[in-house]
């Protein structure tokens, strides 16, 4: 019987990608969404049956929680968020719409973008009832501490533009280290667009990358985790990509890819700065001596 080729619905399409069942549900779409190119019959094609078996690991090959004090924490805030989902998908949206304000392809906005979802996650924690401060400006690793139970947690935040990126874990600022050090307690914020439509809160530390990388010398473990470059630290490529998969489910809060957000006008950040600086010169009679500033070099 001759072969046929079918395309897929955009809903057949996300149904792949999130692992849900469908009629020859592989068929038409590769990882990234465009046509498959096997003309495929049946349920997998050899390409769909490795993503999806990495994509929905068997619960053996899932990763257990650890125990330690600080998930037992992090886990309180995840918990917390999924069962406020209303607020978290809020948050998404902020994060959405601040791209649209100050696109992230400009360099000048990339700092932007990632100390505007610093600032919605400070704002998230304290609406589900966490105290917690930005303190992104004084310290390397460390973006917020939030107080959960009496008992203050350092949380390194990253946000990331997909699974497939390998966000800065440490900046170096040109002094590299010779040592790596112990990942904090890591939540990623990250989004992905349509096939995939997906916009989460992953969370991960050392401990639970010792339990997916297990009896690897120090040595070893880095060298399969990390990629280390003169001016910073960053996971290996692909990393991300197969671990998030395996975490415990309660390590991942799954917000609502939203249809539609509010429609912005694009600003630029160092004309908004520049007008609230004039603005503030008008309104004021106070003088004070000026500041010397010394940038750290590039």
């Amino acid at each position: 019987m001759p072969r046929t080729t079918r395309t897929l619905s955009n809903k057949t399409r996300r149904a792949v990608k999130g692992g849900m069942p469908g009629t020859n549900s592989c068929q038409g779409v590769t990882e990234s969404g465009s046509p498959c190119k096997s003309n495929c019959v049946g349920q997998f094609c050899g390409t769909h049956k490795k993503v999806y078996e990495r994509d929905n690991p068997s619960e053996e090959k899932r990763l257990k929680v650890t125990g330690t004090p600080n998930e037992k924490a992090m886990l309180a805030i995840m918990n917390k968020m999924n069962e406020n989902i209303d607020v978290v998908n809020l948050a998404f949206v902020m994060m959405f719409v601040s791209r649209e304000i100050f696109p992230p392809v400009e360099n000048v906005n990339k700092f932007v973008t990632g100390g505007v979802a610093e600032e919605v996650v400070v704002d998230l924690f304290d609406k589900l009832g966490f105290k917690t401060t930005n303190v992104a400006a004084t310290k390397n690793v460390i973006d917020v501490e939030v107080e959960v139970d009496g008992t203050i947690v350092g949380i390194s935040l990253k946000n990331s533009g997909g699974i497939n990126q390998q966000p800065i874990l440490e900046n170096y600022r040109g002094e590299k280290r010779n040592e790596i050090r112990n990942l904090p307690p890591t939540l990623i914020v990250y989004t992905e667009n349509p096939p995939a439509r997906r916009a989460r809160i992953v969370y991960i530390d050392h401990d639970i990358l010792k339990q997916a990388y297990p009896g690897l010398s120090d040595e070893a473990f880095n060298a399969a985790v990390y990629k280390q470059a003169d001016s910073n630290l960053t996971f290996k490529s692909g990393l991300l990509k197969t671990l998030i998969p395996r975490l415990p489910k309660e390590y991942i809060v799954n917000a609502n890819f939203p249809d539609a957000i509010p429609k912005v006008a694009k600003k630029s950040i160092t004309r908004l700065a520049l007008d609230y600086v004039m603005e503030q010169m008008k309104h004021t009679a106070e003088t004070v001596a000026p500041s010397v500033v010394i940038e750290d070099a590039e």
